[in-house]
Order: C-alpha cells, then sequence, then structure tokens
C-alpha cells in the first residue's frame, strides 16, 4: 500500500500544520459527498465550545455524521482520540443513531488503538469507526479522486524499471499517484513516474449524490 501525502506552502511549520490540516478536511468531505453523505459544515464548527471538523448527514437515511481529520507525520496519539469521541458522544446522547468517523494520518498509535479496542470497537450501541492511512488511499481511488500507487507501478514497463515506493500527494491544484521508479541496470531509485487524476481540489459546489 502507498502512503498519503498532503502538500501546502506557509511562512512557518505551524502555518504549513493548519493549511495540510484544512485541506485534509476539506478533502475528506469531498470524498464523503461522494461516499452518500450530505455535508453541513466544514471545517471548525463550533458547538457547546467544541469544534467538530465535519458535520452531515447520509442522504439515503437521513442520520448525522460527525468526522475528525487529523493529519501528521506521526501516529496520532490516544488524548486526540478520547477528545473526538467525548464530542462524538454529546451528540449520541441527543440521537442514538449518530454515526462518528475519526480519520487518522498515518494512523492511531498503540495507545490510542488500545482506548478504541477496550472501549468502543465491540460496543453495540455506538456506530464509530476509524480510518487510517490504507483506509483512506482505497476510499480516495474508489471515489476516482487519485488512481493508485499500486496500479501505476502495474502499467509501467519492466524494460523501464521497477516501482519502489508509492504515494499519493494531495495538494491544492489537485491530487496525483506517483511512484519512484529504479532503472534497469541500476541498483537505486532514479526516477519517477506520476499521474494527476483530480484538478481544483476544493471545489466549494456539491459534486456528488448516491
Amino acid at each position: 500500500m502507498g502512503k498519503l501525502k498532503i502538500l501546502a506552502s506557509g511562512d512557518s511549520p505551524q502555518a504549513q500544520a493548519q493549511k495540510r490540516g484544512k485541506l485534509f478536511e476539506e478533502l475528506m468531505a469531498e470524498v464523503l459527498q461522494q461516499l452518500g453523505y450530505e455535508i453541513d459544515r466544514i471545517p471548525n464548527t463550533n458547538y457547546a465550545g467544541m469544534e467538530i471538523d465535519i458535520e452531515g448527514r447520509s442522504i439515503a437515511t437521513g442520520i448525522p455524521l460527525y468526522a475528525e481529520c487529523k493529519y501528521s507525520e506521526t501516529n496520532i496519539d490516544s488524548p486526540k482520540l478520547q477528545a473526538f469521541f467525548g464530542k462524538y458522544m454529546t451528540r449520541w446522547l441527543k440521537d442514538n443513531k449518530s454515526h462518528g468517523l475519526f480519520i487518522a494520518i498515518p494512523g492511531l498509535n498503540s495507545h490510542a488503538k488500545g482506548f478504541y479496542n477496550d472501549n468502543v470497537r465491540n460496543h453495540s450501541e455506538i456506530t464509530f469507526r476509524i480510518l487510517e492511512e490504507d483506509d483512506v488511499i482505497d476510499l480516495l481511488c474508489k471515489s476516482q479522486f487519485i488512481v493508485h500507487p499500486e496500479t501505476i507501478a502495474k502499467n509501467i514497463p519492466s524494460s523501464i524499471g521497477l516501482p519502489e515506493i508509492g504515494a499519493c500527494f494531495i495538494q491544492i491544484k489537485g491530487c496525483f499517484g506517483f511512484n519512484i521508479l529504479s532503472l534497469v541496470g541500476e541498483g537505486y531509485p532514479t526516477k519517477s513516474q506520476s499521474l494527476m487524476r483530480k484538478e481544483h481540489l476544493c471545489q466549494k459546489e456539491q459534486l456528488w449524490t448516491t
């Protein structure tokens, strides 16, 4: 499976991180639209003093959806998951059909996974799901935002080179899959091949329905 990278400019590392986070939220809102959700608010709406990144509802059933998007260079820790779970539960107490979605890139660390497994995973009355890097890449491919790095790799003639590293890059102008190649006769990666899949990522109009 490939890697997912969000690219954004900024005057400082903090500014870049904020832009990456916002871009990731907008991307996932578009993906959720493709999957049959009407998105009401993105991002950073404030309800009773607690922010929710994405709020929406299923077009087919009307069931509310509350989603949190976390993008980092390292695995997301337990306090961030617990904080969102608390926000979700305040909504669930008002409507126990509500769905919660925690989207974590690259994934959860061991403590966060432990919290989820011990308190959430097997709770029959709660619909709360975790999406990690591989899950998100699969959704991006199914929603036709990107071509999967493995698909690109399969279409590279063996006479050109051997795919070594696959990644999906997200930027404000679009999404693309990317592979680094080792050319025939060379023992280390020296070339790359990429394929743009969707331009103008953050369009504001609703693009999809079920």
